[in-house]
């Protein structure tokens, strides 16, 4: 064979070689940039997940809450003070009180819906422990001849508020402690490692 043909045959194997191996490099390179990527924004949208997700549990605990102080202060003051004369029954006292009570039901509700378990067992049972103080209540206040039905029975009376502290504290330590761990969550995703050359991993590496 003329060994200019050789040479020529020879450099367009080559030529033909090189050219297969950097296609395949880019191939390569452009197939790591888009798992990067999707990696990425997998993890992005598990972290906004994760944040909304918080959010929308605190909102429901503190409208629980906030309506749970609304409860107490309904109750104290039917408590605490002298019956109005000229009450056609004395259950009519408690109808501003079963009133709140059935909006908290509805934020009860919300807490359910937003988890964990833990705190919605927590609200349930101060919601539910309300309910009985408002029976308590109206017992004591048929009994209480037009005086504040805490002067009735003052120990029971003082033993309705040590468990309505209870329910209550139990509850605040449930929401404390959930919105805890999903902070912790979002913290947790925001410093997991990214992929090598990913924008997340090359940002942080600046």
């Amino acid at each position: 064979m003329n060994s200019t043909v050789l040479v020529a045959l020879i450099t367009s194997i080559s030529t033909l070689t090189g050219v297969s191996i950097s296609g395949y490099i880019t191939l390569r390179i452009g197939q790591t940039s888009i798992n990067n990527q999707l990696t990425l924004a997998n993890a992005d949208r598990a972290e906004q997940r994760s944040i909304t997700q918080r959010q929308s549990r605190r909102d429901a605990y503190v409208q629980f809450l906030n309506q749970v102080s609304v409860v107490e202060s309904t109750l104290d003051i039917v408590w605490r003070n002298n019956l109005p004369s000229g009450m056609a029954n004395v259950a009519d006292i408690t109808k501003p009180i079963t009133a709140e009570l059935d909006v908290l039901s509805g934020f009860a509700n919300l807490v359910i819906l937003e988890g964990p378990a833990e705190v919605s067992m927590a609200a349930q049972a101060l919601r539910i422990r309300m309910t009985l103080e408002s029976v308590d209540l109206v017992g004591a206040a048929k009994k209480s001849e037009g005086k504040a039905p805490c002067l009735q029975d003052d120990q029971r009376f003082v033993e309705i508020q040590m468990e309505r502290a209870k329910a209550k504290s139990k509850m605040i330590g449930a929401a404390t402690a959930a919105l805890a761990v999903a902070e912790a969550d979002k913290a947790l995703l925001a410093n997991e490692p990214s992929a090598p050359g990913s924008p997340r991993s090359l940002s942080s590496a600046t």
